[in-house]
């Protein structure tokens, strides 16, 4: 898969040299999700000149730095424009960055990096809460424009696995104790089928009864299981494999979506690269060579049929951006494997 692999990567760089240095959708946009997503393939490649060059555009655009609002200051803003003013902070985004970070201070220990990581985790933290009867939980965003929290939270926002290697290395206990907390959130949400409650809101109590935990429609993206699944794959791989077993069990392609009430795939449509990248390094994660070899095949033949050999992806597919980062930081955790 080489030469495909090159080309996902040449497409990103072209995108890059074409805006400042950045990653733009087709909107115009900057995802931070991308960024870090390219972050966090430069660090687990040991790429040391991209990494330093990505760092440059973190710091430039992404990081919020604010004496007069003590919530904003550190924060990672979750998309820019040119001309938009900030609007949220990105806290799965902030999660992406640290977990990039954190790869690179591993691999090449450094005060600035480490530094990074302290400021960007401080900020995480201020999205922490006391919800509803006491329930703990890491709130979605914090607006810039109107100061406040949001109230909901998603399970994206945890990465106990994470925050445990963070504690260890770093010696920080609150880096543990939200890791543990983190842990607690992601296993009471697991459903027994190996999906997930996705979204945690206090607000639908009268509708939900005590739990406060659903997910829209009774569905959730298979890719979405899958990244809440690699985020605890270590502290507890045996529902990180309930999450594996589920979304191999129906074979190819694999759907977009699976309903939580039965847990069967909705056949509304199949999952993109990108998607199946996810599930890629979940399946490398817990050691499934074989459904990871059939994951890369089935990769390589959509990137080939609808983006190589067609030169109106870009129209077609207006977030590649966030496939190709995808593809590439889970070409990653194929190097390791």
């Amino acid at each position: 898969m080489g030469d495909v692999w090159d080309w996902v990567q040449q497409a990103i760089e072209h995108n890059r040299e074409a805006n400042n240095g950045l990653v733009l959708r087709e909107d115009g946009w900057c995802y931070a999700i991308d960024y870090a997503l390219y972050l966090q393939y430069a660090a687990r490649m040991g790429d040391r000149d991209l990494f330093e060059s990505l760092i440059e555009g973190l710091e430039r655009v992404f990081l919020v730095s604010s004496q007069s609002d003590t919530n904003s200051d550190g924060s990672i803003t979750w998309r820019v424009k040119p001309g938009q003013d900030r609007e949220a902070t990105g806290v799965a985004e902030s999660v992406a960055f640290l977990a990039g970070l954190f790869e690179a201070h591993r691999r090449w220990p450094d005060i600035k990096t480490e530094r990074l990581i302290h400021t960007i985790f401080n900020s995480y933290q201020r999205h922490q809460v006391k919800g509803f009867e006491g329930k703990w939980y890491i709130r979605d965003y914090y607006l810039y424009q109107c100061g406040s929290f949001s109230t909901t939270g998603f399970l994206f926002n945890y990465n106990p696995d994470l925050f445990f290697k963070m504690g260890e290395l770093l010696e920080q206990k609150e880096m543990t104790t939200i890791a543990t907390r983190s842990l607690g959130t992601l296993q009471n949400n697991h459903t027994s089928c190996g999906l997930f409650h996705l979204i945690y809101d206090p607000g639908i109590a009268s509708h939900y009864g005590s739990s406060f935990h659903f997910s829209p429609n009774g569905l959730i993206k298979a890719a979405d299981a899958a990244e809440i699944a690699i985020s605890f794959a270590t502290s507890d791989s045996e529902r990180a494999e309930a999450t594996l077993d589920l979304l191999q069990a129906h074979g190819f392609p694999i759907t977009h979506w699976f309903s939580t009430k039965d847990c069967l795939p909705v056949k509304a449509e199949n999952s993109g690269p990108g998607q199946l990248a996810v599930i890629l390094r979940l399946s490398l994660l817990l050691g499934d060579s074989s459904f990871a070899r059939s994951l890369l095949e089935q990769i390589e033949t959509i990137l080939r049929q609808e983006f190589i050999e067609n030169p109106a992806f870009r129209n077609d597919t207006p977030n590649w951006t966030w496939d190709f980062t995808q593809i590439l930081l889970a070409l990653s955790y194929l190097k390791d494997s």
